[in-house]
């Protein structure tokens, strides 16, 4: 499944080939007996998702607000938290996923969710820390205003090869926003895990790049770091 979905899809069941044979150690199969089989049935729009050491599956449910940890190997899939006030309305809601590079060492567990704050409607960028295996202690880490349009609110967020966490903004279908450096919709951001602003940020501010339109996911080049690695790489510009 794709790591969004969009509005009116209603995705229920996780599935896993190839990849979850090498995360348990198993040799690759010929190429006949590649296939899918469900490790997890009965879910809520599994919107976002990621996998950690156990091995285990980490995923989010759009509109119940529920981060959820299946175990690979017994199949039991457990609440980890449940994050409050969510708004689920259109391509809202809990859409993204991370750990902390270092975890369990450190661990804290991310999550990108449209939420109420306070009457106003935003999207943000959580921690959550993790004590006996539940989610403690959130803390808001960035935020962003959501206009009225319920639609591109992004939520894409995943840990690049430099240790910084990469967080995806729609544009709120206001494309002008995008082109905005003082808006944080429209825009790639980077920060450290605990949400600073990394000083060789190109903006001395979260935007990594901008003008973009909704990203509803992303990934880094498995190959060495180069010229175009995170770390080294310039700030990029679309349209």
């Amino acid at each position: 499944m794709a790591p969004h979905c969009r509005r009116g899809f209603r995705a229920r069941t996780l599935v896993v080939g190839p990849l979850l044979l090498v995360l348990l150690g198993a040799a690759p199969p010929a190429l006949a007996d590649i296939g899918a089989r469900p490790v997890a049935t009965g879910l809520a729009q599994p919107v976002g998702f990621t996998f950690g050491p156990g091995p285990t599956l980490w995923y989010v449910e759009k509109a119940t607000g529920e981060v959820r940890v299946v175990d690979l190997r017994s199949g039991r899939d457990r609440l980890f938290s449940r994050v409050s006030r969510i708004d689920a309305a259109g391509e809202r809601g809990l859409l993204g996923v991370a750990l902390h590079p270092r975890y369990p060492s450190r661990p804290f567990v991310y999550v990108y969710a449209t939420r109420r704050s306070g009457g106003d409607l935003e999207n943000q960028l959580l921690r959550i820390r993790e004590e006996d295996g539940v989610g403690v202690r959130r803390r808001v880490l960035l935020s962003s205003p959501v206009g009225s349009a319920t639609n591109h609110n992004g939520g894409r967020i995943l840990f690049g090869p430099d240790g910084m966490l990469y967080v995806a903004i729609g544009d709120g279908a206001e494309p002008d926003r995008a082109q905005r450096l003082a808006d944080l919709r429209g825009k790639v951001l980077r920060v450290r895990p605990d949400g600073a602003v990394p000083a060789t940020n190109p903006f001395d501010s979260p935007v990594w790049a901008f003008g973009l339109r909704n990203s509803f996911g992303f990934a880094f080049d498995p190959r060495p770091t180069g010229s175009g690695s995170p770390t080294t790489g310039r700030p990029a510009t679309t349209r």
